[in-house]
């Protein structure tokens, strides 16, 4: 992240990412019980506490996501129903303690959930994001 993300930063680029602290917050934090304010402590020191501006959370049932994937399934994807639960429980605590983090509909259409995270994204940098292309 250091070498990467804060050098676009400071160039003025925009930078979206797939993952980052929340995702370690809730699933070993929260989730696994490694506690939260140690795995945060943690991302700090790796990340250099470099914090986004905005995390569009995707809230989708878990039944739902493992519905939608094509290829078998990784070692993580094949835990059990009750730690995903414990998972979007987590994220749901965080959400609604933390700054910044927009939670949107992932359970509906692929394309109405893109049209949500972009019209999120419009609302908080105007001009910046456009009709993003497929």
């Amino acid at each position: 992240m250091r070498r990467v993300v804060r050098p676009a930063l400071e160039e003025g680029r925009v930078v979206v990412a797939d993952r980052y602290e929340l995702s370690t917050l809730a699933y070993q934090g929260i989730a696994r019980g490694l506690g939260l304010e140690p795995t945060r402590q943690l991302n700090d020191w790796a990340t250099g506490g470099l914090r986004p501006d905005a995390v569009i959370l995707l809230r989708i049932d878990p039944a739902s996501g493992r519905g939608r994937k094509t290829e078998e399934p990784d070692r993580l994807e094949r835990e059990s129903r009750d730690f995903f639960n414990r998972v979007g429980e987590a994220y749901d605590r965080l959400a609604a303690v933390e700054e910044g983090i927009v939670v949107v509909n992932g359970d509906a259409s692929p394309d109405e959930v893109e049209g949500l995270v972009v019209s999120e994204l419009a609302a908080r940098w105007p001009g910046t994001f456009g009709v993003l292309g497929r």
